[in-house]
């Protein structure tokens, strides 16, 4: 009878944890929604639909749609970094930005620009992106090695500081790239530098898309292995999971999201320390549910800081690394006080 009601009172958790990821996909989806026809010009969206060469489809089909994609594939992919970052390194404070990981592919996309090759392709993948990824892979490698401790355990204490100077390291190569650039070099590191979601057409989209894809997709399917690794690496190991094979999984596909997030929007922080924490405190400590929530949650987030950021000033945008620093810090206080 005990056992019965342990099934039924499990089965029912689920379908509440179930529910509470339907509605924030309802959320996900209405924020897509009105990010698409709320700015300094209003859309009628049917309008635009049945009148495709208007300018009101031009905009929409221009300007809005490939910014919410981007939005979406840039808050999630962070969102889900963290995610595996704070489950691989059993560390809450772990993350793309705090770890010094977006600092490394900065730099990555940086040195693209100052050698003027920002704008190649390779393979239908930017140079950029290729750039970025191996500035966030050699990132996150050191930071292990720096803090592992013996066979599995890695110390948090470690980890944080290898990634604070890593942080500051990586600031410094990039001011240096900024010194010795010329006048247009310069301004478009540091515009590239503040965290902008400002393209025109599906062109960066897809030149990033290969790369982020496959990124999700690895982490997707191996979402029981990081369950078990969240657990403890001896758990793990007793359970015949072979920890060191996956960390290089998770590192590289993690290191493949945030270079092609970076090289396009440049470094966003907060996104992938503070949404994984909501998520959590919303679905549990199932990963397999954390994953669904921090997309459709942290998509969310940076739509609406994206839409802000298009109508708080209008005409005139801020950029989105600013609305998402100054929303975002309030919330990291406060994660930091009740922790304390």
């Amino acid at each position: 009878m005990v056992l019965n009601m342990s099934l039924e009172e499990h089965d029912l958790i689920q379908t509440i944890i179930k529910g509470k990821i339907f509605l924030l996909c309802i959320f996900f989806i209405c924020t897509i929604l009105a990010a698409i026809v709320v700015g300094s010009q209003h859309i009628d969206l049917t309008y635009a639909l049945e009148n495709l060469e208007s300018v009101e489809a031009n905009i929409l089909f221009t300007i809005r749609i490939p910014r919410v994609i981007l939005c979406v594939m840039a808050g999630g992919g962070l969102a889900i970094c963290g995610m595996v970052f704070q489950a691989v390194f059993k560390n809450p404070l772990s993350s793309p930005f705090v770890l010094g990981i977006s600092s490394g592919a900065s730099f990555g996309a940086v040195l693209t620009i100052l050698l003027g090759i920002d704008s190649l392709t390779c393979t239908f993948i930017s140079i950029s992106s290729i750039f970025s990824f191996l500035g966030a892979i050699f990132t996150i490698y050191i930071i292990y090695f720096i803090s592992k401790k013996n066979s599995f355990a890695i110390d948090s204490h470690s980890l944080i500081m290898a990634g604070f100077a890593l942080n500051l390291m990586f600031l410094g190569l990039i001011i240096l790239c900024q010194y010795i650039a010329n006048f247009t070099q310069t301004r478009e590191i540091l515009h590239w530098l503040i965290g902008s979601i400002d393209i025109l057409g599906f062109s960066d989209i897809k030149k990033i898309l290969p790369m982020f894809i496959i990124g999700i997709l690895i982490v997707l399917l191996n979402l029981s292995k990081l369950n078990l690794i969240a657990m403890g690496d001896d758990i793990a190991f007793t359970r015949g999971i072979d920890v060191t094979f996956y960390y290089f999984i998770f590192i590289s596909s993690s290191s493949l999201i945030i270079g092609a997030i970076v090289s396009v929007t440049g470094p966003i922080c907060l996104v992938g320390l503070i949404i994984p924490h909501v998520v959590r405190l919303i679905v549990g400590a199932n990963n397999k549910y954390i994953f669904w929530g921090s997309l459709f949650l942290g998509g969310s987030f940076l739509v609406l800081c994206d839409l802000i950021s298009r109508i708080m000033l209008a005409p005139t945008e801020i950029p989105i690394g600013v609305i998402s620093s100054i929303i975002g810090t309030p919330f990291f206080i406060h994660f930091l006080v009740r922790k304390q």
